[in-house]
């Protein structure tokens, strides 16, 4: 609460400055979207929030703000989770992703999106497109694409194309200590 009192004064000092929706965004939305049982508790502490407000802080910390960008991309990722509007969400992911293209970390958060909805079976086909196109520009990535595939087909109980699909992943030129981890933990699962 002493957080989002210091947001709305700055947001009073300065209405153009965008970075701070990314916090008023963020507090809008999810105190709005509470729990019907805990809304009551919520109300009695003062938090309250509008979820269309918040929806619209975002938007506009996603397009103008000049430092948390990234930030409001993140939540606002999660509220299209939410709000189960998936294949936004997926776009979302994919724009970090082109964004930041050496974190992989994206990657886990895609291999969520179909693992959520039940499509695992659709996320063998994405990691191996995406590791395609990853060769080109980024082993390191394309390694990471393709342990995504093989835990998919692993999970499926495909093990045969996963164990192919590690093939593939080692024939890769270098790696690092975690995919090597990671490559050994399924190789593990497979047996």
């Amino acid at each position: 609460m002493k957080a989002l009192r210091y947001a709305r004064q700055v947001d009073q000092i300065d209405p153009n400055y965008y970075d701070v929706y990314a916090g008023l965004g963020a507090y809008n939305y999810f105190t709005a979207v509470l729990p019907t049982v805990i809304k009551p508790f919520a109300f009695l502490i003062g938090v309250r929030g509008q979820k269309n407000l918040g929806l619209e802080q975002l938007r506009i910390a996603m397009d103008k703000s000049r430092h948390s960008r990234t930030e409001a991309k993140i939540v606002y990722y999660a509220v299209l989770l939410q709000e189960k509007r998936y294949p936004e969400a997926l776009r979302l992911l994919e724009e970090l992703t082109a964004e930041f293209p050496h974190n992989f970390v994206f990657y886990d958060w895609i291999s969520s999106w179909f693992e959520m909805q039940h499509r695992s079976p659709e996320g063998i086909p994405y990691f191996d497109s995406l590791a395609q196109r990853e060769l080109q520009t980024s082993r390191l990535e394309a390694q990471h694409a393709l342990l995504k595939e093989a835990s998919f087909q692993h999970t499926l109980g495909r093990d045969e194309d996963a164990r192919q699909t590690l093939r593939r992943l080692r024939s890769i030129p270098g790696t690092d200590r975690l995919i090597q981890e990671q490559v050994v933990a399924v190789e593990k699962a497979l047996r």
